[in-house]
């Protein structure tokens, strides 16, 4: 190495150790300079992402406070011990309580105590991991009014933050929407009548099964189909007129027509329909084939019983002429043999005797079958009877057999009564003289006539005795014809007179009961219109 003159080497030994370590700082410094450049672009970048995540972080804040306060539904957390942390301010309205007065209290609080367990376990089963989520699960809550709202909840458990997350759905409109539809979907299957509903081109939308079973169909075979091919060929145009009178605001009220089931038989129904506003047409019918049959039978019936009525009436005609002048007869001989029996023995004597008295009681049943039938065939109108004076006419009539038995008749003021005069003179009549008749041999008969019971419609009649009476299980005996509770000898009779009584009364719509002991004697209490009260 030359070396100019002046410069020692050491010198020049630290100028180039002083260039080369001016170089080494001006490229650290370069590279320090463009590193920290990087790192402020770095950190600016950085700055940047926090900043936009922290608008993310503060807009979603603001959206999920927004949708809380808006949302109709309530949006709620629950720590693990069942405590409200968090609560939307759909609760207020829901519930009538505020978010501040739930949040830090148990939701336990607000259930019915029916619901309390089963939402419990539900909890713990979401809790355990046992159920990922709960849908619709339904609860009921008490509100502050003290009305109960039950709530369809979705709740979700966060084991990261142990908290329960829940939407709770106030569905008790529809819940009562829902049971309203049932009970109408369970009164349109079940009904007895036949229910359906059409559109207005004539198509089936719904039938109920009584309306299928009736005809023989199945529901999928009429859905879809026109109900005009189930009329009958007669009635469809006035059901046609009935369907456009619908459309004029017109009902259809007890409309009568013809349907065909599927072998083509005919049913009756009677109908009655609506247009609603939907457009569709709601249809009740009511099968009346076994209604129109029944009536049909009712009035051969009806004819048969007329015919009978006037064989009756012929009959009775009959009885009162033809069969009794015969038996005059034979009463009007044997007399003149009983006058001229001084040439007879005892034993034809006694053999006329029962001839008389046999002749007798034939005539005597002919009469009261005549009577029994004279009950329908010779009745009168009804009208207001003065009760006391047909008494009256009636004792009058009686007082020979009354002195004869030594009885007595306590007869007090009696009601109108609404009647056939005539015939409740029969029932007055027959009551009396059983009263007299079937008497104790010891003692004289009493009889009692009074009204109890007295309304503006009615009051009941009361007959009773001190009699030899009888044992009520037989009571319902006493009212047919012939029979008799009593033995033939000592009471004469033929069994027919109480049958006659109570054929009257059922004209009268009248009811009799009676109370009787043997030897202590018989009470009839009859229920009579009052003669005010039906006019």
């Amino acid at each position: 190495m030359t070396v100019s003159p002046g410069f020692s080497p050491w010198l020049i030994l630290l100028i180039v150790s002083a260039s080369i370590l001016v170089v080494a700082l001006a490229i650290a410094s370069y590279r320090f300079w463009n590193q920290a450049r990087q790192r402020s672009a770095s950190l600016e970048e950085l700055n940047n992402t926090l900043n936009y995540h922290l608008e993310q972080e503060r807009a979603l804040r603001y959206i999920n406070e927004r949708f809380l306060e808006f949302s109709r539904d309530i949006l709620c957390s629950i720590s693990a011990d069942g405590t409200f942390l968090q609560i939307s301010p759909a609760c207020l309205t829901i519930l009538g309580y505020s978010p501040e007065e739930l949040q830090g209290q148990p939701y336990r609080q607000l259930l019915v105590p029916e619901d309390r367990a089963s939402t419990e376990d539900e909890m713990a089963r979401l809790i355990s991991g046992e159920h990922d989520k709960a849908i619709e699960f339904r609860a009921r809550l008490n509100h502050r009014n003290g009305q109960v709202i039950t709530i369809a909840w979705i709740a979700e458990w966060s084991p990261e933050d142990q908290i329960l997350f829940c939407v709770g759905r106030d569905i008790s409109n529809e819940l009562v929407a829902e049971i309203l539809t049932q009970e109408r979907e369970q009164f349109f299957s079940l009904s007895p009548d036949m229910f359906c509903i059409i559109d207005l081109n004539s198509y089936f939308f719904e039938l109920n099964a009584h309306f299928v079973d009736t005809l023989g169909y199945t529901r999928d075979e009429l859905l879809g189909t026109s109900y005009l091919d189930l009329i009958h060929e007669d009635d469809r145009e006035a059901v046609q007129e009935a369907v456009w009178a619908l459309g004029e605001g017109v009902e259809i009220k007890d409309l009568e027509v013809r349907i065909l089931n599927r072998q083509g038989g005919i049913h009756w129904v009677d109908i009655n329909a609506i247009l609603s506003a939907d457009d569709l047409i709601y249809v009740v019918a009511r099968d009346t084939t076994a209604l129109r049959k029944a009536m049909e039978q009712l009035e051969e019936t009806m004819k048969e019983l007329e015919r009978s009525n006037r064989e009756l009436q012929d009959f009775a005609f009959v009885a009162s002429h033809d069969l009794q002048e015969p038996l005059r007869k034979i009463q009007a001989f044997s007399d003149r043999l009983i006058a001229r029996s001084e040439d007879l023995g005892e034993r034809e004597k006694d053999y006329l005797r029962r001839m008389q008295s046999a002749a007798g009681r034939m005539q005597a049943l002919i009469e009261d079958l005549l009577s029994y039938s004279r009950v329908t065939t010779r009745a009168k109108p009804m009208v207001a009877c003065n009760t006391n004076e047909i008494l009256s006419e009636v004792l009058v009539d009686m007082e020979t057999s009354i002195g004869r038995a030594q009885g007595k008749v306590d007869a007090e003021t009696l009601p109108e009564t609404w009647g056939d005069a005539m015939q409740l003179r029969q029932v007055l009549q027959n009551l009396l003289s059983n009263a007299i008749k079937f008497h104790a041999p010891d003692r004289p008969p009493v009889v009692q006539v009074r009204a109890e019971d007295i309304t503006n419609d009615a009051w009941t009649l009361v007959v009773s005795d001190n009699g030899i009476g009888f044992d009520e299980r037989y009571a319902e005996k006493l009212f047919h014809p012939f029979q008799r509770l009593h033995q033939k000898e000592g009471y004469p009779g033929t069994g027919i007179g109480m049958a006659i009584v109570k054929k009257i009364l059922d004209r009268h719509g009248a009811s009799v009961s009676l109370n009787s002991q043997p030897g202590t004697g018989t009470t009839f209490r009859i229920r009579l219109r009052s003669g005010q009260g039906a006019a």
